[in-house]
């Protein structure tokens, strides 16, 4: 009798459930007629699911951005729409606003559709009927990949002009300063050079890459410009030299030429650099400024004779 009694009062509680269940849905079904004609062609993502997380109402917007029909959701959860989708979290997350009643507004969910990842913002809120019963879930989808997308284009063509302008007042403050410089990649050995050293040298760019490590430093200044650059090589240690440099039209201009080794974080040697810069005037100047000091001097030494 008693076993008689649970079944009857468990059966009574599941015949109030579904009624509540039938009078939840019936609310919900009455508010998506309302807003369905509104929302059908919106181009944002709009969809509504029931206490049992089914999709009562999906937009035409859902439905193109997932390549389906609006008929293959209604009726289905989410997960036997999309099953093996990478979107197991996401009822989880629509169970809650439902439980708690609490909005979530925000939020960035990242959705693989065929070959391409499209960038959502979600928001969830929670559905009520009249008697401020929760009767769903309304969710909102929009769609930012094209604006992201193009938001990087633009940053990406923001840095190249950034990077062709520096590069271009490089030049030029190397330019008048009479500055080149120099690289070489010790993991490859490949050699570079700045546009600035094949003006310096008056060579083109295919002599100075096949030439060696000091081919073009006067014959009498050669070894010392080799010795600093083993030096760097192999110990980091860096040099600051003068040498004269025997220019591709034979002239000679005088030079300080720099070198220093370049580390990574870890201080493991990534590469050297350095710099030659043309002082041929500057060199000119300091030799006539001693010309005219000993002159001056032979000057007073004269008339101290007399």
């Amino acid at each position: 009798m008693r076993r008689w009694s649970t079944l009857i009062a468990r059966y009574r509680r599941l015949t109030e459930a579904k009624a509540a269940a039938d009078r939840r849905g019936s609310a919900l079904a009455a508010q998506v007629a309302v807003f369905a004609p509104v929302l059908d062609d919106s181009p944002i993502g709009f969809a509504v699911f029931d206490t049992d997380l089914r999709y009562t109402y999906v937009n035409r917007m859902i439905a193109e951005l997932h390549r389906r029909r609006v008929e293959d959701y209604l009726g289905h959860t989410l997960m036997e729409v999309f099953p093996g989708s990478g979107l197991d979290h996401v009822p989880a997350a629509i169970r809650a606003v439902l439980d708690a009643g609490v909005p979530q507004v925000g939020v960035d969910q990242a959705t693989r559709i065929g070959d391409e990842v499209r960038h959502l913002i979600v928001n969830r809120y929670p559905v009520r009927g009249g008697d401020g019963e929760l009767i769903g879930v309304a969710v909102t989808y929009v769609d930012l990949t094209d604006q992201l997308r193009l938001a990087t284009l633009e940053a990406e063509a923001a840095s190249l002009r950034a990077t062709a302008e520096l590069a271009y007042k490089y030049e030029a403050a190397q330019q008048i300063a009479g500055l080149g410089c120099w690289e070489v990649d010790l993991a490859t050995g490949r050699r570079s050079w700045s546009q600035q050293m094949h003006q310096l040298f008056q060579v083109t760019v295919e002599e100075l890459d096949r030439s060696p490590f000091g081919r073009y430093v006067h014959a009498d200044d050669r070894e010392t410009a080799l010795a600093s650059y083993r030096r760097l090589a192999e110990t980091g240690v860096p040099y600051r030299i003068a040498v004269r440099v025997l220019r591709g039209d034979g002239q000679v201009i005088h030079a300080i030429c720099t070198g220093q080794m370049v580390r990574d974080d870890a201080g493991r040697p990534l590469r050297l650099w350095g710099t030659v810069q043309d002082v041929t005037e500057q060199f000119a100047m300091q030799q006539s400024h001693r010309e005219a000091l000993r002159q001056a001097e032979r000057a007073v030494a004269d008339l101290e004779a007399e």
